[in-house]
C-alpha cells in the first residue's frame, strides 16, 4: 500500500503552487539536464467518456522499466521525486504542460469521485493522450443532469424522478410514467399496466405535458409502455393536485416532462434490447449546439408470429391470439444564442393491434384492425432581456386513428391537426416579488369518416358519413410569486374558453400556494385552487375486448369497470350532446422535514370535489345521471434520494373516492357508490442498492386495495342460457393485491463503453393476485381470474 504521508505530501505540493505548470530550481535543474518536452492529457470518466473537469493531475518521474498504459497497481510513490509538474483540467478534461523532461512520465489523477489513478505517458506526442479515470465504488453509477432553464417556475408540491432512479427501479422495465406509478397519490394499475391515476381522477382527467404542450396520450395501446425513453427527459415532475395555473384542461393532475440538451463533449449514446422491445438512441455536438435522436420498437406480434409458424408446421393449428406492436422516435436539436436558447424537436408513436391474417391475406372472420399514431414538431425559444425572461413554443401535431370490424365490414378513421402555442413572460422585481404571464392555445381540425354494411342487404353500397370539425381550447394565466420571508405565497388565476364548431363555454380558475419555513429543516405547505376540464362530446368507436360476462368455456368473467380504459377507440365526429365543463376544488395541506441531508419525510392531506357537468338530456331523453366527485385522503412519502450507493422510499395513500348522484330520474334513488378508481390503501416500498465490482440490487414490495367491480347476485333463465342480474354497480371489491419485485443489475465498464445486463422479475413469490371474477354456468360459485404470473424480463443494454 502507498503511504499515505508520501501522497499527502504531493497533494499538499499541488495547493500551495501558484501558476498550473510551476516549477521549483531542482525542476529547472532537472530539465537542463534533459531536453524538454509538452504533454497533453485528456482525462475522461471510464465508461461514460464524460470530460473531467477541474481535476488535478501530478507528474513524476516514471518508474524505472515500466511501461506506457495503466499503472496496475501502482508502485509506491519516492520519497522525494526528481521533479514534479502540476495542472488543473480544463472544462474539456484536458491539459498541455510544456516543460516536462522527454520520454515515459507518471501521471496521478486526483479528481473527486473517482478512484486515484496512476498511468505512464509518453511527452512530445502530436495528439492528446486519453485516459480514462474509473469511478469510485461509491458512486459508480451516476446520472448527469443538463437542464435547460427557463422561466421560474412557482413552487408546488411535487416528486421528481432522476433518470438512473427510472432505468434501474425494480419492476418499471427502465419506462419513466410506469416509474411514477410507485410513488404516493398515484394508483395501482389493473393488470400492473400503464395507466396514470392520480389521487383517483380518471386517467382522462389528468394530463401528460412535453415541452409544454400536452401528449394526446401517454402510454402505447394495452399501455404496455410510455411512448417516450427515460433518456430523453431532463426532468420528469409528478404532481398529482394543487397544479401551478400554467397548466389547464385537467381537473386531476399533471405529469411534466422537460425534454433535456444532447451533450456536446462527444458522440454519446446507447443500445438496448430486452424480451419485449429494443430501442436506441445518439447525441452528440452539432456546430454550436448538439442532437439527439432515438427510437423504440417492440416486437411482441414479431413473436407471436413466428411461433404461428412453428405451431401450424408441428398441429397444423394457428392461434387468434392479438398481435400488438408499437413504435416511438425522437429528435431533438437544440443551439445557443446571444440572449438565450432555440430548439427544434419531433416526437412521434405508433401503435397496431389486430388479430392473424388468413392465408388470403384478409382478416379473419369477426377479426378486427386498429391503428393510431401521432407524429409532433415542436421549436421553442428562450430569451432574457433588461431583467425579462421569455419562453415561446408552437407546436404541430397530425394524429391518425383506425378502426376496422370485419364483421360488417365498419371501418371509422379520424385524422385530426393540431397546433397549439405556449407563450410566457417573466420578471423579477425584487428580492420578494416575481411576476409572470403567459397564454397557451391549442386549435384541432379534424376528418372524420365512417363506412358500414352492418345490417344492409347484399349487395347494396355500404353506408358512408364523413364530417369536419374544429375544437379550440385558449388559456390566460398568471402568478405573482411573493418572498415574504418565512413565508411564500404563490397566487396565481387561469381564465379558459372551449369551442366547437356550434358551442363556446368558459372557466375562471383562481388558485393559491403557499409555504412556511418553520424551522432550518421544516416546512408547512397548503395549496387551494379550481380546476376546470372540457367535457368530450366527441363520439367514439370502441373495440371491446373485454365485454362483461364474455364466455370462458362455460363460465362468464366480470372485470372491473377499470379493465375498460384499456380498451382501444377512435374518436368520431361531435354528436349533438351539450359542451359543458367539468369543474374541481383541490384543497391540500401537509408538511416536510429533512431528517438528513438527503433524507425527506413528506406528509399531505388532500380533498378533491367535483362537478362532472354531466348532460343529462338527449333528443328529449335522460341518458345519464348528474354526478359529482368526491375524493379525500391522505399520503406519506419518507424518501432516501439517490446519493452514492443507496435510494429508495417508503410511500403510503390512504384514499377515498366517491361518486354521489345529484341529481337522477323521477322516482329513483340512486346512493353514492364507490368510484371506478377507488383504493384505499396503496403501501410501496422501494429500495435499490450498489454493491461491490459494479453489481446493483433492488426491489419493490407493494400491497394495495383490490378494485372495486359489480358484483353477480342471482340469474335468470333465457331460452337457450342462463342470464346474470347484477348488483349495484361497484358494492363488490376484489381481494388486496400484494406482490415483491426484484431487480439485479451487473455492469462492465470498458474505457468506452459501459455493458449492463439486468434481470427483472415481477411477482417474485407468484402471488395469486385477483384481477376479475370468474362465475359458473349456472352463477352460483365463483372464483378470481388471477393476474400476471411470476414473470422474468432478461435484457442488455450498451452505452458508449
Amino acid at each position: 500500500m502507498v503511504p499515505l504521508r508520501r501522497f499527502a505530501g504531493l497533494i499538499a505540493a499541488t495547493l500551495t503552487l501558484g501558476l498550473p505548470c510551476a516549477a521549483s530550481a531542482q525542476d529547472d535543474a532537472a530539465c537542463e539536464a534533459q531536453v524538454c518536452a509538452s504533454l497533453s492529457v485528456v482525462l475522461k470518466a471510464r465508461g461514460e467518456r464524460q470530460p473531467l473537469a477541474q481535476s488535478r493531475v501530478i507528474i513524476i518521474p516514471s518508474p524505472e522499466g515500466a511501461e506506457e498504459g495503466p499503472l496496475q497497481p501502482p508502485p509506491p510513490l519516492p520519497e522525494n521525486p526528481a521533479w514534479q509538474r502540476v495542472a488543473t483540467t480544463d472544462d474539456a478534461g484536458s491539459i498541455q504542460v510544456l516543460d516536462v523532461p522527454s520520454g515515459r512520465v507518471r501521471v496521478i489523477v486526483v479528481a473527486p469521485g473517482y478512484e486515484r489513478f496512476e498511468a505512464v505517458v509518453q511527452t512530445g506526442r502530436a495528439k492528446p493522450t486519453t485516459l480514462f479515470v474509473p469511478t469510485s465504488e461509491e458512486t459508480s453509477y451516476r446520472t448527469v443532469v443538463e437542464t435547460s432553464g427557463g422561466p421560474p417556475r412557482a413552487e408546488v408540491p411535487s416528486q421528481l424522478l432522476s433518470r438512473e432512479e427510472i432505468r434501474t427501479l425494480p419492476g418499471s422495465q427502465g419506462d419513466p410514467l410506469r416509474a411514477l406509478q410507485n410513488l404516493p397519490g398515484v394508483g395501482r394499475t389493473p393488470g400492473n399496466l400503464g395507466l396514470l391515476i392520480l389521487r383517483g381522477a380518471s386517467p382522462d382527467q389528468s394530463r401528460v405535458y412535453m415541452g409544454g404542450h400536452a401528449l394526446p396520450r401517454a402510454f402505447h395501446v394495452l399501455s404496455v409502455a410510455s411512448v417516450f425513453p427515460a433518456e430523453v427527459l431532463d426532468e420528469l415532475r409528478l404532481v398529482p393536485g394543487n397544479f401551478d395555473a400554467a397548466y389547464g384542461n385537467a381537473t386531476g393532475g399533471v405529469v411534466l416532462i422537460e425534454p433535456r440538451a444532447g451533450r456536446r463533449d462527444g458522440l454519446h449514446g446507447f443500445s438496448e434490447i430486452d424480451i419485449a422491445a429494443a430501442s436506441t438512441m445518439l447525441e452528440g455536438p452539432l456546430g454550436k449546439g448538439s442532437f439527439v435522436v432515438g427510437a423504440q420498437r417492440g416486437y411482441a406480434d414479431l413473436l407471436l408470429n413466428a411461433a404461428d409458424r412453428i405451431s401450424e408446421r408441428v398441429t397444423g393449428e394457428t392461434s387468434s391470439t392479438l398481435r400488438p406492436t408499437y413504435y416511438d422516435y425522437q429528435g431533438m436539436l437544440d443551439f445557443p444564442w446571444k440572449r438565450g436558447t432555440w430548439s427544434v424537436r419531433a416526437f412521434g408513436a405508433g401503435d397496431r393491434l389486430q388479430t392473424p391474417d388468413t392465408d388470403q391475406g384478409a382478416l379473419a372472420r369477426g377479426g378486427f384492425d386498429y391503428r393510431t399514431s401521432f407524429h409532433r414538431v415542436d421549436a421553442a425559444v428562450r430569451a432574457a432581456q433588461d431583467g425579462w425572461r421569455f419562453w415561446w413554443t408552437p407546436s404541430f401535431r397530425y394524429e391518425s386513428g383506425r378502426l376496422f370490424f370485419d364483421a360488417g365490414d365498419q371501418e371509422q378513421i379520424r385524422r385530426d391537426y393540431v397546433l397549439s402555442m405556449r407563450g410566457e413572460m417573466s420578471r423579477r422585481f425584487s428580492r420578494r416579488f416575481t411576476w409572470l404571464l403567459g397564454t397557451d392555445l391549442e386549435v384541432d381540425g379534424f376528418v372524420a369518416t365512417s363506412e358500414s354494411s352492418l345490417g344492409l342487404p347484399p349487395g347494396t353500397p355500404p353506408s358512408f358519413d364523413r364530417v369536419r370539425g374544429l375544437e379550440t381550447a385558449l388559456g390566460v394565466y398568471t402568478t405573482a410569486p411573493l418572498d415574504l420571508g418565512r413565508v411564500h405565497l404563490v397566487p396565481g388565476a387561469r381564465g379558459n374558453a372551449f369551442t366547437t364548431r356550434t358551442q363556446a363555454a368558459f372557466s375562471f380558475d383562481p388558485r393559491v400556494a403557499a409555504t412556511v419555513d418553520v424551522a432550518d429543516r421544516w416546512r408547512i405547505l397548503a395549496a387551494v385552487g379550481k380546476y376546470s376540464q372540457a367535457r368530450e362530446v366527441t363520439e367514439t368507436a370502441t373495440l371491446n375486448l373485454l365485454d362483461q360476462g364474455a364466455s370462458f368455456g362455460d363460465a362468464s368473467v366480470f372485470y372491473p369497470p377499470a379493465f375498460t380504459r384499456f380498451q382501444p377507440s377512435v374518436g368520431f365526429a361531435p354528436g349533438n350532446r351539450q359542451l359543458t365543463v367539468r369543474q374541481a376544488l383541490h384543497v391540500s395541506l401537509g408538511g416536510e422535514v429533512a431528517l438528513d441531508d438527503d433524507v425527506d419525510l413528506e406528509v399531505t392531506a388532500f380533498a378533491r370535489e367535483q362537478d362532472n357537468a354531466t348532460p343529462t338530456l338527449f333528443d328529449g331523453q335522460r341518458i345519464d345521471f348528474a354526478t359529482r366527485e368526491h375524493n379525500i385522503g391522505a399520503q406519506a412519502l419518507l424518501r432516501k434520494r439517490l446519493t452514492n450507493k443507496l435510494y429508495g422510499w417508503i410511500g403510503y395513500t390512504l384514499m377515498w373516492s366517491q361518486l354521489r348522484f345529484v341529481e337522477t330520474a323521477p322516482g329513483e334513488d340512486i346512493p353514492s357508490r364507490p368510484s371506478d378508481f377507488d383504493q384505499r390503501h396503496n403501501f410501496n416500498l422501494v429500495a435499490s442498492y450498489i454493491l461491490p465490482k459494479n453489481w446493483r440490487i433492488g426491489g419493490r414490495f407493494r400491497v394495495v386495495s383490490g378494485f372495486p367491480f359489480t358484483p353477480v347476485i342471482g340469474s335468470i333463465n333465457l331460452a337457450e342460457q342462463r342470464g346474470a342480474v347484477q348488483g349495484r354497480r361497484n358494492e363488490g371489491r376484489l381481494g388486496t393485491f400484494h406482490q415483491l419485485d426484484l431487480r439485479i443489475d451487473k455492469r462492465w465498464i470498458r474505457d468506452r463503453a459501459i455493458i449492463t445486463g439486468y434481470v427483472d422479475v415481477q411477482n417474485v413469490y407468484n402471488r395469486q393476485n385477483p384481477e376479475a371474477v370468474l362465475y359458473s354456468a349456472d352463477f352460483r360459485r365463483q372464483e378470481d381470474v388471477i393476474g400476471i404470473p411470476i414473470f422474468p424480463t432478461l435484457g442488455l443494454r450498451v452505452d458508449y
